[in-house]
């Protein structure tokens, strides 16, 4: 992130000798060259023993009275040598001491400066040690940059002659190096690291022959325990080398050692035991043998500024003292050390600068996980301090506070939320101070903890950024896009990402010079952010393409993911990227493998393309493994691992985070194999239902956090920095994510046919707490506006139009999850499918308005085929977006191929839900299809033409007949997919054509053929048999109606027809008064069941018992009305009732008189028409035709009991 950086080049309050501000973890020690004020230095500066007399170059230095008077010498002289040399810049610090800066930066420009360097690099083994020393400081505090091979040269000399100096001089001249940017000072670290070693073990094998030398002593077991607590009490004692050192030279050392990434483990203890040993007794080192004052606290003689170059130390090294006690003792509480500096911080924060809070801050964040909880105390402090004052904090000062408190740990967990909305706040009025780095770094921050600014914050920073990104590096233009596009309220303005664009373009080979992280951030951000840009596009292909083999998987994965969602198509990336997959299967996280494997199937590509053996094999012992099939079998075995939030193991038993699928992750996987037609295996498929089934259980509804924004950072206090597929957290209980997730498994399930009744059965229990609630009342969404009115009048249209768009896009997201998990229910004909789809309607209907037509088309097909009937509203509003999908395709000059498609499916669906719609929306329909015939499917065709019959409508002829010859023309002549008719579908064109009584066409007689000769034989489904029988009978009834061909058709009767006692029950015999009348009533002109055409005995089916029942319902009504009535059912199974009875001279040939006509029961569900109850449907109106082919008046049975006997004794009498 931007704002994890050093803060060595932040300024400080105070200024140094040469008037530059100085950093708080840059403290100068004590310079003890510089207390003599007398015009000649001490004895070593000049490298002269007491015993040899000044020379006269030397008092010619010392007795100058201005730096270019010294410096004149110095480049005049000829006999100048390196103790001269050393003795100029002790002069030149002592003279410079109080001028202004244009006499320093003379000083540092005179060209006597060279010559001198050259003296002291050649010189340095000749000079003292303490004269080395002061040379560095005196370069420190001139603002001098001496040249490498000098300050090479005076390290080599302090790592050969270290075992002879000072401590102290060690420490100053870490401390010189460092300031002065000297790359080698780890030699110099190493050095001392060596001595503290050394020392370390001779002090642990005294300790060790001490502690013997006791044990052997100690004889009895009192003596012993005594004189155990007495060693545990006793502190451990620093090493000698640092315990004579002073707490401020500690913690220079420290500091030295954290700027130089320079991590020694007994180094860093040594330091903090030596700081606590010279903290407690209340001065500096050891050395010194006289009294000493204890200190209030450990560590409270610290001043605020050592203090927070000790924090800063501890976290640029990510280390906390472990503080063990000598050797054999038990370990001392590890927070100790920890504990002591937050409160000596805590006691002293009113006296810190904003430089050493946000050092403090950083640091704390910076710490190891396991030690963070300790601080969360200093940290709410420094939070309490820090946001009254940021007005005074500098803006390199303000982005280091934030980047800390947005750190993902323990330690700003709790205190965060302040500092992050104050920092916000700062922006407005400061956004022209602000640096490139300030602001991207605060911009990432906030979006690591997901906390969204107000509008007015961002827009600032935006018109900030805009006239800074020319200059802008790519990397920091990764993390900008990337932050921006974790502010989902926020429309980015399209102009700044017009700039950026020709920012990243404009520098020459800054994209192939990016980390590959900072390219998959940069590739992420611009596909959240719905930014297009084909060159840009391509330009970043190109860059990943040339970085695939070292780039990390995560990295692979968000760069492949945002080319997916842009739906560019990168072929020579996508071959590299399988390659890459293949080669590092293992090391993809799981969540990184189905990011992978989703982007493959949304551009549709297939991973091994055109690549030999079917695609990159994975290393195998033997010849490898597919793919594909190496990535099932991977993910089969890692599918049932637990996330640790979902494990209710024992402690230390959960997986880290990543090493686990989650729910959206598993959902991903699916769809790919899905999308790219691949099987994964049972066990895969059985794994993920079992994962998302256990889920689902635990589901509860949601509750909504109370506290606004703050809550918002608080609750997101370990989010991730990074973020896979849109964003890609793990949804929960009434999240539309989790709806999302199982909406598409649910699809990828129905696509291999794997219906686990457990996993259907687990979302419907777990709908109420998935499915979108209601709305907010008034009072929340007035509490939720507040912020936004509070914004210039300017910026409110573009923000309330940018949260229409992303109330729209859920919505749309919504109903996409809802139609797709109601599809998929119904297609596996599950047992959970209806009650499912019953508790998805009030949603379904809620949602209406954001379902495309094919999303809606999906709904109405699921409902109708697990046979849930919904409400005439949603039925009338499908109804309406039909029509107006006419009204487009006609507006249009026709309708397109897809369009054709969708009124298919509308007229299909709507018919299969007892819905007729208008006869002239019908003809429409019909016409527009007609129009583009020969590009829909065949399949879509007869689909077509069943829904109009199946509702009793004729289209106009001449549609209908473009319609039937293209059908015929196809099936007869045409090859491929599209022309391919399965079994149901024949069926139900072969009943749509019998219905529109087009026994006459071509394409009747081939369906009809094809019918005899079906592929499988008889169709096993009842109501495929049952729709061929009633084709048959109506064909029989309505073609040919003379006896003679009736009996000739009864032979050539398919199989069905043969045997349609099958699917009968046995028959209740009926009590004796409805049998008398029964046997009365009979109609005897032709009595055979075999013709179609005949009434036979009444024969009850298990599918038909609530069929049965209404007509029995009738037949009792119309007794009970004094009218002859009995029960009789045809021979395709359907139950009517006859009633009435021919005069006596009117019988048929048997002898008995013929009733005079029949009620056709039509109360059950799809037997009439939902929105006009009159109009018979299906198998009612071909049981109404047949027997007005027979001469019968039919009577609906829609009424109520009083409505139908009043009709039937109208008819009755009008046949009289």
């Amino acid at each position: 992130m931007p704002g994890n950086r050093s803060s060595s080049s932040n300024r400080e309050g105070s200024s140094n000798s040469n008037g530059t501000q100085q950093h708080p973890q840059q403290q100068q020690p004590p310079r003890p060259q510089q207390r003599n004020r007398r015009p000649h230095p001490p004895r070593e500066a000049h490298g002269t023993s007491s015993k040899a007399p000044p020379s006269e170059l030397d008092r010619q230095i010392w007795g100058a009275r201005s730096a270019g008077e010294v410096l004149q010498v110095a480049g005049s002289s000829a006999d100048l040598t390196p103790a001269s040399a050393a003795s100029v810049l002790s002069t030149l610090a002592r003279l410079l001491r109080g001028a202004d800066a244009g006499q320093r930066q003379q000083a540092r420009h005179h060209p006597a400066l060279p010559r001198m360097y050259d003296l002291l690099q050649h010189g340095a083994p000749q000079l003292p040690l303490r004269s080395l020393v002061g040379v560095l400081q005196q370069c420190v505090w001139l603002g001098l940059r001496p040249p490498q091979p000098l300050l090479a040269a005076v390290t080599e000399q302090l790592v050969r002659r270290l075992p002879a100096a000072a401590p102290t001089d060690a420490c100053h001249a870490a401390w010189a190096l460092t300031r002065l940017s000297y790359g080698g000072i780890s030699s110099l670290l190493g050095a001392i690291d060596a001595q503290v070693r050394a020392q370390a073990e001779q002090q642990q094998q005294a300790e060790q022959q001490a502690e013997q030398q006791q044990q052997e002593q100690q004889q009895q077991e009192e003596q012993h325990a005594r004189q155990q607590r007495e060693q545990q009490e006793r502190e451990a004692a620093p090493p000698p080398w640092l315990a004579v050192l002073p707490a401020a030279s500690l913690v220079n050392l420290l500091w030295a050692c954290g700027k130089a990434s320079y991590r020694s483990q007994p180094l860093q203890e040594g330091i903090a035991r030596a700081l606590l040993r010279c903290a407690a007794t209340g001065g500096g080192g050891g050395g010194g043998g006289g009294l000493v004052r204890p200190a209030a606290a450990p560590l409270a003689s610290l001043t605020p500024q050592q203090l927070s170059m000790l924090f800063y130390s501890m976290g640029q090294l990510h280390w906390v003292p472990s503080e063990e006690a000598s050797r054999g003792s038990p370990p001392q509480p590890p927070a100790r050390f920890l504990r002591h500096a937050a409160a000596a911080c805590r006691r002293q924060l009113p006296s810190f600068t904003p430089q050493g809070l946000s050092n403090v801050a950083w640091g704390i964040s910076r710490l190891p996980r396991g030690a963070q909880p300790g601080m969360q105390a200093l940290a709410a402090a420094l939070a309490a301090a820090a946001a009254p004052r940021l007005a005074q904090f500098g803006t390199q000062e303000l982005s280091m506070l934030v980047t800390a408190a947005a750190a993902p740990g323990p330690a700003w967990c709790r205190s965060r939320a302040a500092v992050v909305q104050a920092a916000a706040g700062q922006i407005p009025g400061r956004a022209h101070e602000l640096s490139e780095r300030d602001l991207v770094g605060m911009l990432s921050a906030f979006a690591t903890v997901r906390y969204e600014p107000p509008a007015g914050v961002l827009d600032a920073a935006c018109r900030r950024l805009a006239h800074l990104l020319p200059a802008v590096p790519a990397a920091s233009l990764s993390w900008l896009l990337w932050s921006l596009a974790r502010m989902p309220r926020y429309r980015t303005p399209r102009p700044l990402l017009h700039t950026a664009e020709a920012a990243l373009r404009g520098q020459a080979g800054a994209l192939h010079g990016l980390e590959g992280a900072d390219l998959a951030r940069l590739c992420w951000g611009l596909g959240e952010l719905h930014y297009y840009s084909g060159a840009l596009l391509a330009d970043l292909a190109c860059a990943a393409r040339g970085m695939w083999e070292g780039m990390e998987p995560q990295s692979m994965a968000m760069v492949l993911h945002s080319f997916a969602q842009q739906q560019f198509t990168p072929h020579e990336l996508l071959d590299a990227a399988a390659e890459h997959l293949a080669a590092n299967l293992e090391r993809y996280s799981p969540q990184a493998v189905a990011v992978v494997m989703w982007s493959f199937g949304r551009l549709g590509v297939h991973p091994g393309r055109g690549l030999p053996g079917g695609g990159p094999c994975t290393p195998h012992p033997q010849d490898g493994t597919p793919l594909l099939a190496a990535v099932a079998a991977c993910s089969a075995q890692r599918a049932s691992l637990l996330p640790p939030e979902q494990q209710g193991g024992p402690a230390g038993s959960s997986l880290a985070a990543g090493e686990a699928f989650s729910l959206q992750g598993l959902s991903m996987l699916l769809w790919a194999f899905a999308t790219l037609e691949h099987h994964p295996g049972e066990e895969l498929l059985a794994a993920v239902s079992a994962r998302f089934v256990q889920a689902l259980r635990q589901c509860q509804p949601r509750a909504q956090p109370a506290g606004g924004a703050a809550a918002a950072v608080q609750a997101s206090a370990d989010a991730p920095a990074a973020g896979l597929a849109g964003g890609q957290q793990q949804g929960t209980a009434g999240d539309p994510a989790l709806l999302k997730a199982l909406s598409n498994t649910a699809w990828s399930f129905s696509k291999f046919g794997f219906a686990d009744d457990a996993f259907f059965w687990a979302a419907c229990d777990a709908l109420p707490a998935l499915l979108p609630g209601p709305a907010p009342s008034a009072p929340a969404q007035q509490h939720e506006q507040q912020p936004q009115e509070q914004q210039p009048r300017e910026q409110q249209p573009r923000q309330e139009g940018h949260q229409a768009e992303q109330a729209r896009h859920q919505g749309a997201g919504e109903a996409h999850s809802i139609s797709s998990l109601a599809f998929a229910a119904a297609k596996l004909r599950v047992e959970a499918a209806p009650p499912l789809l019953t508790r998805l309607l009030p949603a379904a209907r809620a949602r209406l308005g954001d379902c495309s037509t094919e999303e809606l088309c999906q709904l109405l097909w699921a409902l109708a085929h697990a046979g849930v009937q919904p409400p005439l509203a949603l039925l009338d509003a499908a109804a309406q977006r039909l029509a107006a999908l006419v009204d487009r395709a006609a507006a249009g000059g026709g309708a397109c191929p897809d369009e054709a498609r969708l009124l298919c499916m509308v007229v299909h669906a709507l018919a299969g839900l007892a819905y007729r719609a208008d006869a002239a929306l019908l003809d429409a329909c019909v016409a527009a299809v007609a129009g583009c015939a020969p590009d829909v499917s065949v399949s879509l065709l007869a689909k077509l033409v069943w829904g109009c019959a199946h509702v009793g409508h004729d289209p106009a002829a001449a549609a209908l007949e473009a319609v039937t010859s293209d059908l015929y023309h196809r099936l007869s002549h045409s090859r491929g997919n599209s022309t391919v008719l399965n079994t149901p579908d024949l069926v139900h064109l072969l009943w749509g054509l019998a219905a529109l009584q087009q026994y006459h066409s071509q394409l009747y007689r081939a369906i009809a053929y094809r019918a005899t000769r079906l592929p499988d034989g008889v169709p096993d489904q009842p109501q495929l048999r049952r729709m061929l029988r009633e084709a048959t009978v109506l064909h029989s009834c309505e073609h040919r109606l003379n006896p003679v061909a009736a009996k000739a058709a009864a032979a050539i009767l398919p199989a069905w027809m043969a045997e349609p006692r099958e699917e009968q029950g046995p028959v209740e015999q009926q009590d004796g008064e409805q049998q008398q009348e029964g046997e009365e009533g009979s109609a005897g002109d032709n009595g055979s069941d075999s013709d179609g055409t005949g009434l036979a005995a009444a024969a009850a089916a298990p599918r038909q018992q609530d069929l049965r029942a209404a007509a029995e319902a009738a037949c009792r009504a119309l007794q009970r009305a004094g009218v002859a009535a009995s029960l009789k059912q045809l021979s395709f199974g359907d139950f009517i009732v006859v009633f009435g009875l021919s005069p006596s001279g009117e019988s048929g040939s048997n002898g008995k008189r013929r009733p005079l006509a029949a009620v056709v029961p039509a109360t059950t569900a799809g037997r009439a028409a939902v929105n006009a109850p009159h109009q018979l449907l299906g198998s009612a109106l071909v049981s109404q035709r047949v027997l007005s082919a027979r001469g019968l008046p039919v009577v609906p049975g829609v009424d109520g009991e009083e409505e139908l006997v009043a009709h039937c004794r109208g008819l009755l009498a009008e046949q009289r």
